[in-house]
């Protein structure tokens, strides 16, 4: 959920400033040296020429990932594992007799509902997971790198002396995503080979829920 609220004030702030604020233009430009233009009441517009937002481009790795995972798996994640299981909302795609069922319950969304996911629908729950856990791990490299790149340039850190190691920030961050998608996709593995130890009347009901989506009906 934190994911979802910063990657939606990403994007509303991207277009805000896309539809608002000029381009950049830089302090030597002509058109901010003349005389004509060095009022009082034109300073601050001028100021805001010089230092403008850099507005990133949407084929950038860092959006490319935050809005593949905004728009794509996290919706899919939701209506799956919130929305379809206690009823909130349903298909309309089967007849109303083939939808009836007794909802879940938040108690009953637990591992056993991901495991039923990784053994009836084995490649379709891999893909899912394996984009949400990219995206969002992709994002974060990127992110941490461009804030460490501004934290550097604002001089808070240009004046504190550097340690010389074998690997520069990003490559720490890309080690440590690294490290961490071993450790998600481990427990992953490890659930789908562990044998599901829900009722068959809850199996039941968790491939209902399933059948809700339209990624498990293609």
């Amino acid at each position: 959920m934190h994911f979802v609220v910063h990657v939606t004030s990403a994007v509303v702030k991207h277009g805000i400033l896309t539809l608002t604020i000029p381009p950049a233009q830089p302090a030597s430009s002509p058109a901010l040296l003349t005389s004509d233009v060095e009022t009082t009441s034109e300073l601050p517009y001028k100021r805001m020429l010089i230092t403008s937002p850099r507005i990133r481009k949407l084929t950038s790795l860092l959006s490319t990932s935050a809005y593949t995972a905004l728009f794509v798996f996290v919706p899919i994640r939701i209506t799956t594992h919130r929305l379809y299981p206690p009823g909130l909302i349903s298909s309309s795609v089967f007849p109303q007799e083939e939808l009836d069922f007794d909802p879940l319950e938040s108690s009953e969304i637990d591992f056993e509902f991901v495991k039923t996911a990784l053994q009836t629908c084995p490649r379709r729950s891999w893909i899912l997971y394996t984009g949400l856990v990219g995206c969002v791990l992709v994002y974060a490299v990127e992110g941490a790198s461009v804030m460490r790149a501004l934290w550097l340039k604002k001089g808070d850190g240009a004046n504190r002396p550097r340690k010389r190691s074998g690997f520069r920030g990003k490559q720490k961050a890309q080690i440590l995503a690294g490290a961490l998608v071993i450790l998600v996709f481990t427990g992953l593995w490890v659930l789908s080979r562990e044998p599901v130890f829900a009722l068959s009347s809850v199996v039941d009901r968790y491939q209902r829920t399933f059948m809700h989506s339209w990624m498990y009906r293609l």
